[in-house]
Protein backbone atom coordinates (compact mmCIF):
# COMPACT_ATOMS: atom_id res chain seq x y z
CA UNK A 1 0.00 0.00 0.00
CA UNK A 2 1.28 3.46 -0.76
CA UNK A 3 0.22 6.99 -1.37
CA UNK A 4 0.04 8.87 -4.64
CA UNK A 5 -1.02 12.44 -5.31
CA UNK A 6 -3.75 13.38 -7.77
CA UNK A 7 -2.17 13.06 -11.20
CA UNK A 8 -5.39 13.08 -13.21
CA UNK A 9 -7.53 16.15 -12.32
CA UNK A 10 -10.72 14.74 -13.87
CA UNK A 11 -10.36 11.43 -12.05
CA UNK A 12 -9.56 13.27 -8.80
CA UNK A 13 -12.81 15.29 -9.08
CA UNK A 14 -14.81 12.14 -9.81
CA UNK A 15 -13.25 10.31 -6.86
CA UNK A 16 -13.86 13.20 -4.43
CA UNK A 17 -17.46 13.56 -5.58
CA UNK A 18 -18.07 9.82 -5.19
CA UNK A 19 -16.52 9.76 -1.70
CA UNK A 20 -18.41 12.84 -0.47
CA UNK A 21 -21.70 11.57 -1.92
CA UNK A 22 -21.20 8.22 -0.20
CA UNK A 23 -20.40 9.81 3.19
CA UNK A 24 -22.98 12.61 3.16
CA UNK A 25 -25.66 12.16 5.77
CA UNK A 26 -24.01 9.17 7.48
CA UNK A 27 -22.35 8.91 10.88
CA UNK A 28 -19.06 7.90 9.23
CA UNK A 29 -16.10 10.15 10.00
CA UNK A 30 -13.94 11.64 7.27
CA UNK A 31 -10.36 12.14 8.41
CA UNK A 32 -8.62 14.61 6.13
CA UNK A 33 -5.16 15.07 7.52
CA UNK A 34 -4.21 17.51 4.77
CA UNK A 35 -7.18 19.78 5.43
CA UNK A 36 -7.15 22.90 7.54
CA UNK A 37 -9.30 22.82 10.69
CA UNK A 38 -11.52 20.87 11.04
CA UNK A 39 -9.43 17.84 10.09
CA UNK A 40 -12.15 15.34 10.96
CA UNK A 41 -15.87 15.43 10.70
CA UNK A 42 -19.06 14.21 9.18
CA UNK A 43 -20.06 15.19 5.67
CA UNK A 44 -23.30 17.04 5.11
CA UNK A 45 -24.71 17.91 1.70
CA UNK A 46 -26.66 21.11 1.09
CA UNK A 47 -27.86 21.82 -2.40
CA UNK A 48 -24.84 21.03 -4.60
CA UNK A 49 -22.22 21.65 -1.92
CA UNK A 50 -20.64 19.57 0.81
CA UNK A 51 -19.75 20.71 4.29
CA UNK A 52 -17.49 19.02 6.82
CA UNK A 53 -19.11 19.23 10.26
CA UNK A 54 -16.44 19.43 12.95
CA UNK A 55 -15.94 16.25 14.95
CA UNK A 56 -12.98 17.36 17.01
CA UNK A 57 -12.65 15.44 20.24
CA UNK A 58 -14.15 17.00 23.32
CA UNK A 59 -11.99 16.88 26.41
CA UNK A 60 -13.95 15.73 29.42
CA UNK A 61 -13.02 16.70 32.96
CA UNK A 62 -11.36 13.96 35.03
CA UNK A 63 -13.78 11.63 36.72
CA UNK A 64 -14.14 12.07 40.44
CA UNK A 65 -14.39 8.82 42.33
Amino acid sequence: MGSVGDVDPAEARTTRHHLLTELAGTDDLLLGTHFTHPTSGRVQQRDNQYQLLDASPVLLPPASY
